[in-house]
């Protein structure tokens, strides 16, 4: 799945649990590659994951 890899992405930048603001910018990430894809590996989350989930 290639959302795995955003995530990385994300979760390396920044601490999700920490900083909300650095999520969204993931978020829009992920949304800009789901566009491109075509593609809905997972269900959008309307709030940021938990930190258990950012920890791939």
């Amino acid at each position: 799945m290639p959302s795995l890899s955003y995530l990385k992405i994300c979760h390396t930048n920044a601490t999700w649990a920490k900083v909300t603001q650095h999520f969204y910018v993931c978020y829009d990430l992920i949304l800009a590659h789901l566009s491109l894809t075509n593609t809905v590996p997972f269900s959008p989350f309307p709030s940021p994951p938990s930190p258990k989930l950012s920890q791939v």
